[in-house]
């Protein structure tokens, strides 16, 4: 949406109707608001995308506001409504625009497109999070969990993040029991390459491979992953 190809993503993926809960008969319109909230403020971004001819969604409702805390009023500002594309795109562009409330919609576009967004739902046999991954990438999560072992052997080398490895290790013993710990180590036939191997709490003498962990057991080691990690390695503000 925030790089004005909303039309393109939809016509690719089967037209609106396939967006909207059992169809355009059942469903009309698809409504979302993202709220970004520090020390200081709240900004709220919302919007409300309603089924038109030819099978599309156009824009009928898109809202920014901005909230200082100090305030006990909001500050709003309402885009043009029927538009195919976010009206926030254009905007920030026009020249004959409040200031204050153009200051509001780059703030807030800005907040959109630093968004990363993470999916953890391939956990085929084929996905990258349980194959071997390159041990340097390890920097950051990656939005499909791909280098989840590289980055807690990172985690749990280094003494000033081995506190946070030893949380996710003790949330995953809550929803898989038998889970003892993580045995990650340099692959002996590359010392460039790491598994997410691990090891049953009551026989740690049997090392288990990636590909013996559930589907659902492996999302929830990388969605611990990401909301547990420490805030200094948060890279950027994140949808799940």
């Amino acid at each position: 949406m925030m790089t004005g190809s909303l039309q393109n993503f939809i016509a690719e993926r089967g037209y609106a109707d396939s967006f909207l809960y059992f169809g355009s008969k059942k469903t009309r319109e698809v409504f979302a608001r993202i709220e970004f909230v520090d020390n200081r403020a709240t900004d709220n971004y919302q919007f409300r995308l309603t089924h038109a001819a030819g099978d599309i969604l156009i824009f009928t409702e898109e809202t920014l506001s901005y909230h200082l805390n100090t305030n006990p009023k909001s500050y709003t500002l309402q885009l043009n409504p029927a538009v195919r594309e976010s009206d926030l795109l254009e905007y920030v562009k026009r020249p004959d625009e409040n200031l204050k409330d153009k200051q509001t919609a780059s703030v807030i576009l800005k907040l959109l497109r630093n968004c990363k967004v993470f999916h953890f739902h391939d956990t085929s046999m084929n996905a990258r999070v349980r194959g071997q991954g390159y041990i340097e990438d390890n920097h950051y999560l990656n939005s499909d969990g791909g280098n989840l072992a590289a980055f807690l052997f990172r985690l749990k080398e280094n003494p000033e993040t081995f506190p946070y490895y030893m949380k996710f290790v003790r949330y995953i013993q809550k929803v898989m029991p038998q889970f003892g710990d993580f045995d990650l180590a340099p692959s002996e036939r590359n010392k460039n390459y790491i598994a997410l191997n691990w090891r049953d709490k009551n026989s740690s003498q049997y090392l288990f491979g990636p590909h013996q962990i559930s589907d659902g057991s492996l999302r929830f080691m990388c969605l611990a992953t990401l909301l547990l990690q420490p805030q200094s390695l948060l890279q950027r503000n994140y949808i799940g």
